[in-house]
């Protein structure tokens, strides 16, 4: 086999398998390359409500299936509730400030006036009038 031929194979083989290992490695990571839109104490915060709410859930549950008496629910429950309002108060603190963007109006096109026939032209960039046709530009 030629060496040259070789070499070529080796370097188209290297060109198609090149981009794939770049994206790879240059990914790796779990971070999304796009970044982060919550800090990550806010995401464990946010967790760890999804997880209180859970708990607080099956606890009801269970309770109207009457599988906990009422003494032993407001127990348990407590203690959850007391955990979900320091959450709330800790997640008010991460609360992100989004402004509202108001739509601009659109302006609705200039009306020219022919000066000839007075007909109201409201095609935008027109040269001529739609009705007499004489030239709008003059």
């Amino acid at each position: 086999m030629d060496y040259l031929l070789g070499f070529y194979i080796l370097l188209f083989i290297g060109i198609l398998i090149a981009p794939y290992l770049f994206f790879f490695f240059k990914f790796q990571n779990e971070e999304s390359p796009f970044g982060s839109d919550l800090p990550e104490q806010k995401i464990a915060l946010l967790s760890s409500q999804r997880s209180q709410l859970e708990a607080l859930k099956e606890l009801r549950s269970d309770f109207h299936s009457k599988k906990i008496s009422e003494s032993e629910f407001q127990e348990t429950s407590l203690p959850l509730l007391k955990n979900l309002e320091q959450l709330e108060k800790n997640l008010s603190e991460f609360q992100v400030e989004t402004s509202i963007q108001t739509l601009k109006p659109i302006s609705s096109p200039p009306h020219f006036t022919c000066q000839n026939c007075g007909f109201s032209v409201t095609t935008p960039n027109a040269r001529f009038c739609s009705q007499c046709g004489t030239s709008l530009l003059a």
